[in-house]
């Protein structure tokens, strides 16, 4: 039967269908953290802000989690911690956060310093080496080349 109260999902949640909410919400606050890492250093730009929060806003979106929740959760176990978590995640799912952020530093341009640091921050919190990130970077671009040529 139809219902006036179904809440009608974004077509790609069923591909985070196995993250729980609080997997997504710690993935939106580290996200968060990638696309403000560097306003301080840079000064704020309405045209670079504006291209981070539709990255956000479209996860948002996807995941189904209030992007409050997130911000919440940031500010209740600290940016540290936060990014802590994300090493006890499964390693499909550290490699998938790895390529949004990845998404998150580039979305407004080249990553600068400040980006490069937050990343490497991650991938350390994670016990992954910038050689192996690379080399899987490297990897996953020859495949995408492959099957989408």
């Amino acid at each position: 039967m139809f219902s006036l109260f179904t809440q009608k999902r974004h077509p790609l949640s069923k591909l985070y269908s196995h993250y729980s909410q609080e997997e997504k919400s710690i993935i939106l606050a580290i996200l968060y953290l990638a696309g403000s890492c560097d306003n301080a250093a840079i000064g704020f730009s309405n045209a670079r802000i504006e291209k981070e929060l539709n990255v956000l806003n479209s996860l948002v979106d996807i995941f189904g989690v209030k992007a409050e929740k997130s911000l919440s959760l940031m500010q209740i176990i600290g940016p540290d911690r936060l990014i802590l978590k994300l090493a006890s995640f499964e390693k499909s799912k550290i490699d998938t956060v790895l390529i949004m952020v990845v998404e998150m530093l580039c979305c407004d341009g080249k990553p600068n310093e400040e980006e490069l640091n937050f990343l490497f921050t991650v991938l350390d919190s994670v016990n992954i080496s910038p050689a192996v990130f690379m080399n899987q970077i490297q990897t996953n671009d020859v495949m995408y080349r492959y099957f989408m040529a």
